[in-house]
């Protein structure tokens, strides 16, 4: 039987793993498949609103932008109304490719959470949920409270 410190040392340890691999095998936080769904789900998007969407710095976004133009996946243009605005919309290869991160990243979800059942998935996710609220209370960056479309997909979970 573990002492508490020792149970403390391996939940933070575990999370530790998990979140490396999330990262590195489920395209970090905004990989250019993220970018892609998220603008899939959208006509045209405002470039700042995928740059807060996907919770990077302006540099890493106009990056981001420049390769997925380059490969002819994404086209960007000015506003009409306000010129320093851009506005970015997939191309036909670009929703083509989006759909196949989509596909792919929900069969890898699948595979992932298939060791638990919905009932632990559940309890999983309000664990998750509690610790993550509690560590933005705590000062946290970049872990406080759920949205409010999270929270919808995870009550979703939950119920």
């Amino acid at each position: 039987m573990m002492d508490e410190r020792e149970q403390a040392e391996a939940i933070l340890s575990q999370l530790h793993r998990a979140g490396f691999f999330l990262h590195f095998h489920m395209g970090g936080r905004a990989g250019r498949c993220r970018a892609l769904t998220v603008l899939l789900s959208c006509q045209e998007m405002p470039q700042k609103e995928l740059q807060e969407h996907l919770a990077v710095q302006s540099g890493s976004m106009s990056e981001l932008i420049a390769k997925l133009e380059g490969d002819g996946l994404l086209r960007k243009r000015r506003s009409g109304q306000d010129g320093r605005m851009s506005l970015l919309a997939l191309t036909p290869a670009g929703v083509e490719e989006a759909k196949r991160a989509q596909k792919e990243e929900e069969m890898q979800r699948q595979r992932l959470l298939s060791c638990f059942t919905p009932e632990q998935r559940a309890v999983l996710c309000e664990l998750l949920s509690v610790m993550l609220d509690h560590w933005g209370e705590l000062g946290a960056p970049g872990v406080g409270r759920l949205s409010p479309r999270e929270r919808r997909r995870v009550d979703g979970i939950i119920a």
